[in-house]
């Protein structure tokens, strides 16, 4: 809905679960990439959690929403109401990126890592370093935006 939304193409929109992405190449690590979406403005300052939403809403057109979104008792609700979504959504990502790494050890035509040994692709490292959070480990969809 929001690629749609931006006609004058002010967001770059990336997936951190998609196979190619390599959370180094913005300077953070995976894990607090997963735990809650992330953004970046043009000057390349950082902002995280609901307020993402609120630039990118900013951006496409629905500047009075956005405002209205931080109005202290609102702001106060969807902080915690993101938080509520947040962290549970973390948890499933990591459980499905475990089970997904332990498919991968299953099928030799993949890439193999095992998560109690020493990984050798950066793929792998990333789970690896996962997996030592917590036990419970699944795929993330969440997204880097950087905002123009």
């Amino acid at each position: 809905m929001v690629r749609r939304l931006d006609v004058n193409d002010r967001l770059i929109l990336t997936d951190i679960a998609a196979e190619g992405f390599d959370p180094s190449s913005i300077g953070k690590p995976l894990d607090t990439l997963m735990r809650e979406i992330h953004g970046r403005t043009a000057d390349g300052s950082w902002v995280v959690g609901v307020e993402v939403f609120r630039e990118i809403y900013g951006r496409v057109g629905f500047e009075k929403l956005a405002s209205i979104s931080r109005w202290p008792m609102v702001r106060s609700i969807l902080d915690v109401g993101y938080q509520c979504f947040a962290w549970p959504r973390y948890r499933l990502a990591l459980r499905r990126m475990k089970k997904a790494a332990a498919g991968s050890a299953a099928q030799p035509k993949h890439e193999s890592c095992d998560l109690d040994q020493s990984p050798s692709s950066s793929r792998c490292r990333q789970l690896s370093s996962i997996s030592e959070v917590t036990s419970s480990t699944a795929e993330v969809t969440s997204s880097v935006t950087t905002l123009d």
